[in-house]
């Protein structure tokens, strides 16, 4: 249980759940017809487990030593600007973050990253969308073109389609497949990327591009000072600029 807890991370937790499973199928033998000594250790754990339950469910458990994590970010796409967060927002940082510019908070999906987050309007900033195109070429072919600006950390390409992709072509290197999702994350400032894939005829696409830019946006309302029993997580911080290349209906 701790390699696995170790390989999936923090993100997954009821994978460790597995475990008790199994822990159950060694224990059952054991514990089967042992009579009320047993039945009284069994109330006994059952006991001191929901108490534990409710315990991590009614107080908080952060602390300066095992931080909240937090996870921001400042968004610009087609529809406007954004403050969205990635992590609850049952801690008044986050809720200082979120309702900054005077925005309602919805949970809706972040396109290009294929999760639901918080996100509440936030006032125009000044900052380049990512430099993409998509070209479509025969059977089913596109192509697109993407070169990453010096300033960014990285360029990250979404695909979603109805239909199976049969192929992509990354940079020359080809590899068949049969998805109806393709993600790409590439980092290589001021270099081009050039991938190319192979979707079925009538097949509607969703395609994204997003460029991530260390650093909350300079002119946009600061972030509020973290307290001790807060961190940031994984991408926060962030200034994150969106491109819809093609956009399947409804979308």
């Amino acid at each position: 249980a701790h390699f696995v807890a170790l390989g999936v991370g923090a993100d997954l937790p009821p994978a460790l759940a597995v475990f008790v499973l199994l822990g159950k199928l060694i224990l059952t033998p054991v514990l089967w017809g042992g009579g009320r000594r047993q039945a009284l250790a069994g109330l006994l754990f059952l006991v001191l487990g929901l108490g534990l339950v409710l315990s991590i469910r009614l107080t908080d458990p952060s602390s300066p030593r095992h931080p909240r994590a937090t996870e921001v970010y400042y968004v610009a796409d087609e529809h406007g600007f954004w403050r969205a967060s990635a992590t609850p927002d049952d801690n008044g940082w986050t809720h200082a973050v979120l309702s900054a510019d005077g925005g309602k908070t919805v949970t809706r999906e972040l396109r290009g990253f294929g999760a639901e987050v918080l996100m509440a309007q936030a006032r125009p900033i000044a900052v380049a969308r990512p430099q993409a195109t998509l070209t479509a070429g025969p059977d089913g072919r596109w192509s697109v073109h993407m070169v990453q600006a010096a300033d960014s950390r990285d360029l990250r390409l979404s695909v979603r389609s109805d239909k199976p992709i049969s192929a992509a072509t990354v940079n020359g290197q080809r590899k068949t497949m049969a998805a109806k999702r393709l993600f790409l994350q590439w980092s290589a400032p001021g270099s081009p990327l050039d991938v190319t894939f192979e979707a079925p005829a009538g097949a509607r696409l969703d395609v994204v591009a997003s460029e991530l830019r260390e650093g909350w946006p300079k002119d946009a309302r600061p972030l509020p000072a973290r307290a001790a029993d807060t961190m940031a997580w994984g991408d926060s911080d962030m200034t994150v600029s969106m491109a819809t290349l093609a956009a399947a209906p409804g979308r």
